[in-house]
């Protein structure tokens, strides 16, 4: 049989034998390693938002009781982080644009829609300052209106749409308490219909549990899960099933934190595992047989010593390092 660069499946029956046939010498394998395989599936686990958060906002990525210690750290230990958050959100007003590779273009770093979102949000957090509390509004009104138009591409991709509902859910419960009932509302409807796309791309046939595009996917739904358990009826389901595989993600590691896929895959897929605990962290989830002990965060955390320095070369350029206030 032909044998492809990389891990192939082998039938049955075969023995154990493995015949290599190749018209070319050069590229026959120096040397080849059989061996056993099985099909993980994830089993749902009970799980659920801390009690303590219950009604409270926010609660993801950060909860309010670590509100003053981020204010107080934006003017101290982490000031320089802080003048480069404002410095960015200072260019606001230049059009978006990147290459056709999807990297960023060069010269002064230009914001994405999603990027509006989280840093108008995060100002308005530590500042709590009108001016910047009505900026952010508009520009998560501005990003809910975009995700609701018939070309917006992102949730064609089950990766981009979980991503897009990550947004729309951070976007929501920092900016909760100064939002009217009107907003909320129509910010509610415009994650209830992104949240119906990626459960479609979220099937039970599904057992990629470890890339990028099921955790991307898959981040999204958590996130919503998370920030409307307590008003939407089928998150707790949604929250059991992802649990379980975040289970088989976490098995899928070696001691290092390396993955299999290849670098850019490694760091692709990372930014989203990463994403998935910080929000477990701060949210304190509460499960059956919750892996809360050093074991559950070694692997990520190996792999986070072995990731570049952050760039802006590309998207993709380094692994998003936990949330900067901690």
């Amino acid at each position: 049989m032909r044998y492809p660069p990389g891990l192939r499946s082998i039938p049955g029956g075969t023995g154990g034998t493995l015949t290599i046939v190749s018209p070319d010498p050069r590229i026959v394998p120096a040397r080849v390693s059989i061996y056993k395989t099985h099909t993980l599936v994830a089993r749902p686990h009970p799980a659920g938002l801390s009690p303590r958060l219950a009604g409270l906002h926010p609660r993801l990525l950060l909860a309010p009781e670590q509100l003053p210690h981020l204010r107080n750290r934006a003017g101290s230990s982490h000031a320089a982080l802080w003048r480069r958050l404002i410095a960015a959100w200072n260019n606001r007003d230049l059009a978006f644009e990147k290459t056709g590779e999807s990297k960023c273009v060069e010269g002064p770093q230009r914001l994405s829609g999603e990027d509006r979102v989280l840093i108008s949000a995060m100002i308005a957090l530590v500042t709590a300052e009108a001016n910047d509390i009505q900026q952010a509004l508009h520009a998560y009104a501005g990003f809910v209106r975009a995700t609701q138009q018939p070309e917006f591409e992102p949730l064609g991709i089950d990766t981009q749409a979980g991503e897009t509902l990550f947004i729309l859910s951070v976007g929501y419960d920092w900016l909760f308490d100064w939002m009217d009932e009107g907003v909320r509302i129509t910010a509610r409807n415009a994650m209830e219909r992104v949240a119906g796309i990626c459960a479609s791309y979220m099937g039970p046939e599904r057992r990629d549990y470890g890339q990028a595009h099921y955790l991307g996917c898959g981040l999204g739904l958590l996130a919503y899960s998370l920030l409307l358990q307590d008003v939407q009826q089928i998150a707790p389901r949604w929250l059991s099933q992802l649990r379980g595989a975040l289970d088989c993600a976490l098995t899928l590691l070696s001691e290092d934190g390396s993955y299999p896929h290849g670098i850019n895959l490694w760091i692709y897929e990372f930014g989203f595992l990463l994403r998935w605990l910080e929000l477990i962290r701060a949210v304190r989830m509460m499960t059956s047989g919750s892996p809360t002990g050093a074991p559950w965060h070694k692997p990520p955390c190996s792999a986070q010593r072995h990731c570049p320095a952050p760039s802006r070369t590309g998207s993709h350029s380094a692994i998003p390092v936990p949330c900067w206030w901690r």
